[in-house]
């Protein structure tokens, strides 16, 4: 496999919510795509025991080479990345991942593995990016303490905004380790303005008006689209299913708006 190389070390985020259903794969994998799309260089690592974001690219997940046999040190970063399109590597996850958690019990450093791992490769990507479980556990730890930043997620609805506190204070514990890590953003996913629904305007409303997170909240929201719920399905990013589409379109307009976050352009 062509080893990628760029001039800076990547950005890594993780896409984190503890609250599941929210839309985490389907934000990692079309952000990823999107990336990949103005020409940077990115890697996919799927952490998540449930192993969706593998599935969208159509890995078999009985994969002996893994995100959890790098995180025991029975495989090197070469073993397990995989070409997931141009300018796009993935770390897979597998069934196995489900019983991590027990195998790395009582192992010395046990947070800190996936960065160990993989740390010295970030010069070879712009943006490394991180599925998460929707819990709090090691995975989840191991990927915020390699994290430079972290986007979360949400429904347009009460108990996803009512849950982004739990995160901040998640990320707050995790800043006793990694001091750096950042929130990048909150991201309102499954959005349809057309439907006059005043929880979910007055939720968006309150996001936006929140002292601590307002700023924070994504000029793009991701709107409800077929497309999207329908082309993991086919081993497809919305890019490659519908390019037209608005999904398609409010994912490029993510893309810009992350590039302007990091002080670049589409263009550079």
């Amino acid at each position: 496999m062509t080893v990628l190389t760029t001039n800076e070390m990547a950005k890594v985020i993780s896409i984190t919510n503890q609250k599941g259903g929210v839309g985490k794969t389907t934000v990692a994998l079309n952000l990823a795509a999107g990336l990949a799309e103005v020409g940077k260089k990115v890697l996919l690592i799927d952490i998540d025991p449930q192993a969706n974001l593998s599935t969208a690219f159509g890995v078999d997940l009985h994969i002996k080479e893994n995100v959890g046999t790098l995180l025991k040190g029975q495989n090197t970063f070469e073993d397990v990345i995989l070409q997931a399109g141009e300018g796009l590597h993935l770390i897979p996850a597998a069934y196995e991942l489900t019983y991590i958690e027990r195998e790395l019990s009582g192992k010395m450093g046990r947070d800190r593995l996936l960065k160990n791992a993989l740390n010295k490769y970030k010069k070879n990507y712009d943006y490394i990016l991180i599925d998460c479980a929707p819990n709090k556990n090691t995975l989840v730890e191991n990927a915020l303490i390699f994290s430079d930043e972290f986007i979360v997620p949400i429904l347009p609805d009460y108990f996803s905004w009512k849950g982004i506190e739990q995160i901040l204070y998640f990320a707050q514990e995790i800043k006793e380790i990694n001091e750096d890590i950042e929130l990048l953003g909150i991201l309102v996913n499954q959005f349809n303005e057309k439907v006059r629904n005043k929880l979910k305007q007055k939720v968006n409303s309150s996001l936006e008006a929140d002292v601590n997170v307002g700023e924070k909240v994504f000029r793009t929201k991701i709107g409800i689209c077929t497309q999207l719920a329908e082309s993991p399905a086919h081993n497809q990013t919305i890019f490659e299913s519908d390019p037209n589409s608005s999904g398609a379109i409010h994912y490029r307009n993510l893309t810009t708006e992350i590039l302007e976050r990091h002080g670049q352009s589409t263009e550079s």
